[in-house]
Parts: structure tokens; C-alpha cells; sequence
């Protein structure tokens, strides 16, 4: 009967070397996060612009030819009237309003 001697065997793992990751493999990683920040930025801006365009809404002016609260003048009575009417007009009264119309217009 003879002994059989084994040769001992190491405890420490063998280094495994990964494969390096491919070109294509790399293309497409590289693209997805392309894609990830412009997607972010394309978002970014599109609630930039409709958080601007909900707080900076400006009222429409509608403009007309013709002011309703003037009459034409046709002829040299209806001039005669409107130069009576105004030389019949309290400047300090228009005055009155319009310093009104300023400490309104100071609140803004």
C-alpha cells in the first residue's frame, strides 16, 4: 500500500479578466444618456416658457376708428356747439380727476 501524495491546490481565485465592452455596446450607452439630457433640457425649457407665459399675460387692446363718445362734425352748428361746450368745461374739476387717476396709477 502506498501513499498517494496530491499536489495542493491554492485557495486564492483565479483573476478573471471581463471582456472589454464592445464599441457598439459603448455607442449605445453614450446615446442613451444623450437622449436622457436633452431630454431634461427640452423639459426644463418648456416649463420655463409656460410659467413665463401664465405670469406675463398681457391684456389685449382692442382699438376702434371712432370714439363713441364724440359726435361728427358736419357742419359750422354742430362745430359752434362743441366749441361752447368746451369753453363750458371746469379745467379744475378735469384736473381733480386726473390726480386721482395718478394715485390709482401709483398703486401698481
Amino acid at each position: 500500500m502506498a501513499l498517494e501524495v496530491k499536489p495542493q491546490q491554492s485557495n486564492t481565485p483565479t483573476p478573471s479578466i471581463s471582456p472589454a465592452p464592445s464599441a457598439r455596446s459603448k455607442n449605445m450607452v453614450i446615446g442613451i444618456i444623450v437622449i436622457l439630457v436633452v431630454s431634461v433640457v427640452a423639459a426644463s425649457v418648456w416649463f420655463a416658457l409656460v410659467s413665463f407665459n401664465t405670469t406675463n399675460q398681457t391684456p389685449t387692446v382692442t382699438t376702434t376708428t371712432q370714439s363713441t363718445g364724440s359726435a361728427e362734425i358736419k357742419t359750422d352748428a354742430d362745430l359752434q356747439k362743441l366749441e361752447n361746450e368746451l369753453n363750458n368745461t371746469n379745467v379744475d374739476e378735469l384736473e381733480t380727476d386726473l390726480d386721482a387717476n395718478d394715485t390709482d396709477t401709483a398703486q401698481f
